[in-house]
């Protein structure tokens, strides 16, 4: 019968990088106002045309991004934008920008997500998301 198992083995040690940080407000930003995160930040409510969320690291957004989203704006063009309506009068990861609907197609309105892939932002389901997230 074993009661307890203890080691300190280095192998036991979690073999992937601990979770980004992610800070989460509740609010909605309207138009004019800016909302910046030092690192990822998960909004849950909206982005009015008009008002801005800027992060250093990714985006979450649990309602609708109708406004503009900066995403990595230190560089880092590992980052992403989601957002459960992705409406946005602009996207920018890094250095990269996309003005819809010119860039990308402006059907229905479903849960999608930004990211750069070959220097190229691209637009996704969420549902995807798990394709693009293992190789960062």
């Amino acid at each position: 019968l074993i009661q307890s198992n203890e080691s300190e083995d280095e192998a036991a040690q979690p073999i992937y990088p601990p979770h980004e940080s992610v800070k989460i407000i509740q609010t909605i930003v309207r138009s004019g106002q800016v909302l910046h995160s030092d690192n990822s930040v998960m909004l849950l409510g909206d982005v009015n045309p008009g008002g801005m969320i800027t992060s250093a690291g990714s985006i979450y957004i649990m309602g609708s991004l109708r406004g503009m989203a900066h995403a990595g704006k230190e560089g880092d063009v590992d980052t992403i934008i989601a957002a459960s309506h992705l409406l946005p009068t602009q996207l920018r990861i890094a250095h990269i920008v996309s003005r819809p609907p010119d860039e990308w197609g402006m059907g229905e309105a479903f849960m999608e997500f930004a990211y750069i892939r070959d220097g190229v932002m691209q637009i996704d389901k969420i549902q995807h998301l798990h394709r693009v997230l293992p190789s960062r």
